[in-house]
């Protein structure tokens, strides 16, 4: 994992366009092994010694290879189905159960999910079962579980599409989602020679850098850093760059819409002053997207470069035509 400003030697680049334009590993079972994800079965009860006058009472034989367990009526709002001794573990048929249930909204970003001991009892299957089953949440990153608190459900990840070329503020309006944007700095600088090479301009001419913060929900997804050529954009400085679109206001003003980009994606890990913006840890892995997009003649207008919360979103990518095939059939 390299730090925010360095560069890794495996980045995936992508060419977008503008919205609206043209193993599951084996199961190994053992007859004679006792497991702890199997559902406890009630010990047999003797019948009485002959000559007593108490009625005997008959034994409870165990359920047999695929009879369900039978679980402890249901705690805190859980309504598991019965877990059934088979070819599916116990423990992943407690975390199918649990996961049906964030999908159904039962619990909330933030809520706390009921102790492994309550899960245990509503279950009826033991605390291994269900320490392994929350793993896969927590592999997952549905839930948190922290040492002394509990285990609290996370928020979903945003899910972004790298192909499609739009501005945030419209994206977030189309999507019915709540965003907000704060302007951590906007001034002139001269062009480092990697920010020269990307808008077509000599080093150390004259550039307009943006710094801004987009939130979802008040809760902040990324940080990004938009640079532009005062060249083609004069008095901009005076622009609202809070509210609104900057992608509407550049094609307004300027006559300048971006209509293509050119984006690489990679993992990296913030610095102290990024990781504090978007309130994660520094040593979190966050995602950094560089763009540079294009006006509709050919000619570079904007070099960003964000810095993804690494827990807030996730991003797609639909392949299709020749690159498939070439994965099929090889070189």
């Amino acid at each position: 994992m390299k730090n925010s400003a360095d560069t890794v030697n495996s980045v995936g680049t992508r060419e977008v366009r503008p919205a609206g334009s043209g193993g599951v590993g084996d199961e190994r079972r053992s007859a004679g092994r006792a497991s702890s994800d199997v559902a406890a079965t009630p010990p047999a009860t003797a019948g009485p010694v002959p000559g007593d006058a108490a009625a005997p009472t008959p034994a409870t034989a165990g359920p047999a290879p695929g009879d369900a367990a039978t679980p402890t009526p249901a705690t805190n709002g859980i309504s598991p189905g019965a877990l059934r001794r088979g070819p599916i573990p116990l423990h992943h048929q407690v975390y199918l159960e649990l996961r049906a249930a964030l999908d159904a909204g039962r619990w909330s970003a933030g809520d706390r999910l009921p102790t492994e001991r309550e899960l245990s009892e509503s279950f009826g299957c033991s605390l291994i079962t269900v320490r392994r089953a929350l793993d896969e949440l927590r592999r997952e990153r549905r839930i948190e579980r922290t040492p002394g608190r509990g285990t609290f459900v996370t928020a979903p990840r945003l899910e972004r599409d790298l192909t499609a070329l739009t501005s945030f503020t419209n994206e977030m309006r189309e999507r019915g989602l709540d965003s907000q944007t704060r302007v951590v700095s906007a001034t002139t600088a001269e062009a480092s020679p990697e920010v020269a090479e990307a808008l077509a301009v000599e080093p150390g001419a004259q550039i307009f850098v943006i710094e801004r913060v987009r939130s979802v929900g008040g809760r902040p997804l990324l940080l990004e850093q938009v640079h532009l050529p005062t060249s083609r954009f004069p008095d901009l400085a005076g622009a609202d760059l809070e509210r609104g679109s900057l992608y509407e206001l550049l094609a307004r003003s300027y006559g300048a819409r971006p209509v293509r980009g050119q984006e690489t994606i990679e993992p990296v890990l913030p610095t102290a002053r990024e990781a504090e913006l978007l309130g994660q840890s520094p040593r979190r892995p966050a995602l950094l997207i560089e763009l540079v997009a294009y006006a509709s003649d050919d000619a570079p207008v904007e070099y960003c470069r964000a810095i993804v919360h690494g827990d807030r979103a996730r991003y797609r990518v639909d392949a299709r035509g020749p690159r498939l095939d070439a994965l099929q059939t090889g070189p």
